[in-house]
């Protein structure tokens, strides 16, 4: 009973994986070159309704951290407090950009989206790289 229950844990645990998040955007730009992978920046606000939305049924979708953890470097910045290059401050949060080699927008993704179709933005976009 002991080992089932150890072997369950186990295969529990391998699935559920965490997101691994930047909250330096100049820190990432030296992994995303030493890795060669592309940025994605995700830029919210704390009172942003959809924001949240965002983190609690898309980025924290199994497929979606997988893809995030394998092919990009994933960092996540506050509009409101954390230093966010001009050109990249979005009108409206949330945003998602993915940055090419320049660390330069390549791609947006505006506004709240299903963790389906931002799965398919994703595979998509990491072809271009």
């Amino acid at each position: 009973m002991k080992k089932l229950f150890l072997i369950s844990c186990c295969l529990f645990f391998s699935y559920a994986s965490e997101l691994i998040v930047y909250n330096n955007l100049d820190e990432a730009k030296i992994f995303a070159i030493k890795e060669n992978k592309p940025i994605a920046l995700y830029v919210y606000s704390s009172n942003c309704h959809w924001c949240k939305r965002m983190e609690q049924f898309v980025f924290s979708d199994e497929e979606i951290k997988k893809e995030l953890n394998e092919h990009y470097i994933f960092v996540k910045l506050n509009k409101d407090i954390d230093k966010i290059p001009q050109e990249l401050i979005p009108r409206f949060v949330p945003t998602t950009y993915i940055l090419n080699k320049n660390q330069e927008e390549h791609f947006a993704i505006y506004g709240y989206k299903k963790s389906t179709q931002v799965l398919e933005y994703l595979k998509e976009l990491r072809l271009e790289f």
